[in-house]
């Protein structure tokens, strides 16, 4: 989380007291001494309407009869059967989908250092990912605010931060992807997903409201946000990241952006729209 854009101080149409960078900057402190549970207390004391206002706005978002859910768009395809494929050749290179299911084992730093060829996965996938976020900023799926855009990863499923090989993903690539974009972690995960909600978004994205933690931007203003998975299943956990992120003070402005998407979701009508050419050679 080092190594943040420097930025001004940001009033906000909510009346925010403090600068985004200091209420940042005391969030991640908070972070540090207590973990999410007390980045969440120190966000709510300086939130106008606390969190659960920031959670009320969001979710009106998501349901209200104006609701326009964030769109969502991914670099490739995964599935399933070919990333549990055994038995290819020594020194052969992995598959899309192979790639992205030995992406889920480096949550921790530990795991990344521990496995070989961390790094080279990390690479080869964030080549595929500053390709998919070139795409959209010249396709006008970013918008056009000044600034450069920030690419958050999101958590998955236990509470913290996000996995660490999904950073180390979205801060290589920012780097390929050239000065228009900067990493920057915008999203932690307060509390577990209950497992009634972990399989295929079942409750939609308001059943993750309640578990993430936005943190601001560094950045004043509304900065437009890409928000980073790896794979999107039903779209709920990205939705509902995107929701909290616009509901903060300035309404930055969010859309999803996942590393592969499963079947289900690319024979559901394009709800997740593929970037890339060559994107279901998944195998």
């Amino acid at each position: 989380m080092s190594g943040l854009p420097r930025a001004g101080r940001v009033g906000g149409p909510q009346g925010l007291s403090r600068g985004a960078p200091a209420l940042r900057a005391l969030a991640l402190s908070e972070l540090r001494r207590g973990g999410p549970a007390a980045a969440a207390r120190a966000l709510g004391a300086a939130l106008p309407g606390g969190l659960e206002g920031l959670r009320a706005r969001a979710r009106a978002s998501l349901e209200g009869s104006a609701a326009e859910p964030a769109p969502l768009f991914a670099c490739g395809d995964y599935l399933p059967r070919a990333a549990a494929r055994k038995g290819r050749g020594a020194g052969a290179r992995p598959g899309y989908s192979e790639s992205l299911l030995g992406l889920k084992s480096l949550r921790t730093r530990g795991a990344f250092a521990s496995r070989d060829g961390s790094e080279a996965l990390c690479r080869l996938l964030a080549v595929r990912l500053a390709r998919g976020l070139r795409r959209l900023l010249a396709g006008g799926g970013l918008g056009a605010a000044p600034g450069p855009v920030l690419v958050s990863p999101v958590p998955g499923a236990p509470a913290g931060a996000p996995s660490f090989g999904l950073c180390r993903v979205a801060d290589l690539a920012c780097a390929l992807a050239g000065t228009e974009f900067a990493f920057c972690v915008l999203m932690l995960r307060e509390s577990s997903v209950p497992p009634a909600h972990t399989t295929a978004g079942r409750r939609g994205p308001a059943a993750h409201l309640g578990t993430l933690l936005p943190l601001p931007p560094p950045l004043p203003g509304g900065p437009r946000v890409a928000l980073v998975d790896d794979v999107v299943s039903s779209g709920a956990t990205l939705r509902a990241a995107a929701a909290l992120v616009g509901a903060l003070p300035g309404g930055p402005r969010a859309v999803g952006l996942a590393l592969g998407r499963t079947p289900a979701i690319f024979r559901d009508g394009g709800r997740v729209r593929l970037l890339l050419p060559g994107g279901r050679a998944g195998g």
